[in-house]
């Protein structure tokens, strides 16, 4: 286990489709024709290929015949800010022949950074062939490709200028070029003279066009395998153990020739039950010897570890005690999965439940945030609030990134779902003031939330199509922090999937009146269409609509709006693509923005979360200036 840091400012190199789009088509190779000849580049040339989604661009390279397709990580990473390990929805591949495929996932990490992709080509591919990563040099000649601009390649070439780097914050050592490395060229290869991929390209400096840095291929070899068995990277540890080179200067004061020492040992863990303890210099592994004198030789010794099956047994050879009196012992310790990497400067994996009423972000707490906040032992929630909405209920509570949530109301939390469950029940209540006590580096800190309910008294029905609907809990959990009485509506026999369903009622259309509610928001789901052609479902629109109340719907929900009220056609209105032209069909004014307006109609293609959580701010803003059911009656 090893804390990860950065010491200077890296660029990944993707390349935003806005950018993409800005930017000439036309590019010429770099690099001169006698660095790479002509048979060189006709060998590799068919191999590279852009890989493009919704939101950004980058390179790729065949592996096989069959179509599987290394790239990096952050190249097919998707815009789900909660779920950093989602990947895009629509990758697309475009081979040097200029063909496009609809490309699958098979699984990706962002340290190291790389991804494995497969396409159903038409038929076979020119793969790359791999060179010998761990036998390089400095000063051998090289060269990067890449697709930066779409479909053309750029060839630049160089020297492997340092096969060591080790100051990145990355899991592997990687390797330095002066090959430039150029925006977009991210998960492009590294070819050695010969045409033979030793790496590949992932990051570059800023300010510096001719420094980038590549990922070596034996770590490339390493994740595919792990991808195509698990689908993910799983990474072995010892629970937690923390580890470091022996330098020269160390290992004379020491009086060793070899090693590599326990820099910490967290209580109560494996590792202590295993009897390790810190200042223990390892000196063998499975019988066979271990050092490191660099901190390139450290990641060496740490991928080994990192790359072990889970539930390997590991027996450590040590020394103990002081220097010409050491005593030998042997210690084993078993293997076990690796925590979730935290942010670093690189996306971590760790889950943040969003909740952006709130203005808050929560994440699991792990062991590795334990030890730099210095925290011990103790159990919680460890806070982000730098995504949300600036002076959130949270934020004037004076909570800060990083504080530890140990108790809400009093009442114990251990992870995000007893956080998110104590929260609730407060919210449930609409509790004025909830109790919050958190650890700030060891300070207990005692404070009150104060939720400002600005729904309060508000009547809104989630009508949820079908059983399953890909944003109800993230709708749910909004609406419920600003205060909304929710009920929740069947639109088929079938009962729901929701993890709140105890919290809010659950009625079936021929139960509600769309009158009866200050808004109601039709959910999208693969039954959605199907509303457009249920009568109950046209009912409750037409009520709501001349009840002058809310009427919201996600992507293919909005057909269902000018099929109950034919003067919704007139009104702005957005959908999913799928069914735009269902819309068009009917003369509807649909303009194809991610969130449309028009006073009280809000519609969203509802393409991914950031989408949807602009459209229900929106209609909480709109509904919270509705009167209260029962008002416009009385007036």
């Amino acid at each position: 286990m090893r804390t990860i840091t950065l010491f200077f400012t890296i660029v990944i190199l993707g390349l935003p489709l806005q950018t993409l789009q800005a930017q000439n088509k036309s590019t010429a190779q770099t690099g001169s024709a006698q660095d790479i000849p002509d048979e060189i580049v006709k060998k590799v040339d068919a191999a590279v290929v852009c890989i493009m989604h919704e939101g950004s661009c980058g390179s790729g390279f065949v592996i096989s015949k069959d179509g599987y397709i290394i790239s990096n990580g952050h190249v097919v990473q998707g815009t789900d800010s909660e779920k950093p390990l989602t990947p895009a929805k629509l990758i697309t591949v475009i081979t040097s022949d200029e063909k496009k495929y609809r490309a699958r996932v098979l699984g990706f990490c962002m340290n190291p950074d790389v991804s494995l992709l497969k396409i159903e080509a038409e038929g076979e591919m020119t793969p790359v062939e791999f060179g010998d990563s761990t036998a390089v040099k400095v000063g051998e000649k090289c060269f990067a490709v890449g697709a930066p601009l779409g479909l053309k390649r750029t060839y630049t070439s160089g020297i492997l200028s340092s096969i060591d780097r080790t100051d990145l914050g990355t899991l592997t050592r990687v390797f330095q070029t002066d090959a430039a490395i150029n925006p977009g060229n991210s998960g492009g290869p590294l070819f050695d003279q010969n045409g033979r991929v030793i790496g590949i390209n992932t990051y570059g400096m800023g300010g510096a066009n001719n420094l980038g840095f590549t990922i070596p291929s034996h770590v490339i070899q390493v994740l595919k395998d792990h991808f195509m068995k698990h689908g993910r990277f799983v990474r072995s540890d010892l629970p937690v153990l923390m580890l470091s080179e022996v330098y020269d200067e160390m290992a004379k004061a020491l009086k060793i020739e070899k090693g590599i020492i326990v820099d910490y040992v967290m209580p109560n863990t494996a590792a202590e039950k295993a009897g390790f303890k810190t200042g223990d210099i390892i000196t063998a592994m499975n019988g066979k010897s271990t050092s490191a004198r660099t901190k390139a030789e450290m990641h060496d010794v740490e991928w080994e570890i990192t790359t072990k099956e889970l539930g390997t047994s590991l027996a450590f050879t040590i020394i103990r005690g002081k220097p010409d009196a050491y005593k030998t012992l042997s210690l084993t310790i078993k293997t076990q999965e690796s925590e979730p990497i935290p942010d670093t400067r690189y996306p971590g994996e760790l889950v943040t439940y969003r909740n952006d009423t709130l203005g808050v972000g929560y994440k699991q707490l792990v062991n590795i945030q334990r030890i730099i906040q210095n925290i011990s032992q103790e159990t919680g929630v460890i806070l982000d609030l730098q995504a949300p909405e600036e002076n959130g209920v949270f934020d004037k509570a004076d909570l800060s990134n990083y504080d530890v949530v140990t108790h809400v109301a009093g009442r114990s939390v251990t992870d995000p779902a007893t956080f998110w469950q104590e929260l609730k029940t407060c919210l449930l209540r609409k509790d004025r003031y909830i109790d919050i006590t958190a650890i700030r580096r060891k300070v207990e800190i005692h404070t009150t939330l104060a939720p400002f309910y600005e729904l309060k008294g508000k009547k809104i029905a989630v009508v949820l199509p079908s059983k399953t609907s890909e944003y109800l809990d993230l709708t749910l959990r909004e609406l419920l922090s600003d205060g909304a009485e929710i009920t929740i509506v069947q639109g088929s026999s079938q009962k729901p999937e929701i993890s709140d369903e105890h919290a809010f009622p659950l009625k079936i259309l021929q139960e509600i009146k769309g009158s009866n509610f200050n808004a109601v928001v039709f959910m999208d789901s693969k039954a959605s269409k199907d509303l457009s052609h249920n009568p109950e479902a046209l009912r409750v629109v037409k009520e709501t609509y001349a009840a002058k109340n809310v009427l919201a719907a996600i992507g293919a929900s909005a057909l269902v709006l000018p099929a109950g009220e034919v003067e919704i056609l007139k009104k702005k209105i957005t959908t999913s693509e799928d069914v735009s032209s269902e819309l068009m069909a009917k003369k509807a004014t649909y303009t194809g923005s991610k969130v449309e307006k028009d006073e009280k109609i809000i519609t969203t293609t509802g393409f991914d979360k950031e989408t949807v959580r602009s459209f229900l701010k929106a209609v909480r803003q709109i509904t919270k200036g509705t009167e209260q059911i029962g008002e416009q009656h009385t007036k």
